[in-house]
């Protein structure tokens, strides 16, 4: 009779079996490694790509990883995410990766017209819009050329920097340039 009612006092404080769940909210409470789906405690392989071995991502629809990649996070820093796939990338930074006058764009070099980069002048007239003649030093090999303004040498294609120069006057402007006649006297550009 004691051994029945400790029975009945245990189950009525609680020590009987655990109440399981019948619903969650945001993840409480289910347990570690399982994640709350419409109200469910489901078992989850990951909740992000970076628990994901290298090559896979993380299906957060699923909550499993997979073969493939869903975003450039996913693949090597030279690589970037098409189509599910990881490609190596031509380019992610244009004074590294780039040949002589291009820009990295989208992980590809694209070239720029040597007219307005580089290009010699007598005035303005023979510069593309946003660019100037510059007068260096008719005497020197400086020269003059077609410049654009900069704020740093990112804004540069590949081969040239952001430099202050003084335009006459003491007029100070940060300007993309090189020795550009030296890169037509050895045939660097045409």
């Amino acid at each position: 009779m004691s051994r029945m009612i400790g029975l009945l006092l245990l189950f009525a404080c609680g020590g009987g079996e655990p109440e399981v769940p019948d619903d969650c909210v945001n993840g409480d409470p289910c347990d570690p490694g399982q994640v709350c789906v419409d109200g469910t405690c489901r078992v989850a392989d990951c909740t992000s790509s970076e628990i994901c071995p290298f090559g896979q991502y993380c299906d957060t629809s699923a909550f499993t990883c997979v073969d493939g990649c869903e975003a450039d996070e996913d693949c090597l820093a030279e690589e970037e995410c098409s189509g599910g796939t990881c490609s190596p990338r031509e380019c992610l930074e244009t004074q590294r990766d780039c040949p002589m006058l291009s820009f990295c764009e989208d992980g590809s070099c694209e070239g720029v017209s040597t007219q307005d980069w580089c290009g010699p002048c007598a005035s303005n007239d023979d510069c593309n819009d946003g660019f100037a003649c510059v007068i260096f030093d008719p005497d020197s090999r400086f020269g003059t050329w077609c410049v654009t303004e900069c704020a740093t040498s990112e804004d540069c294609p590949s081969g040239l920097s952001c430099l202050t120069l003084d335009f006459g006057g003491g007029e100070l402007r940060n300007v993309c340039y090189t020795d550009c006649e030296l890169l037509y006297d050895n045939g660097l550009i045409e």
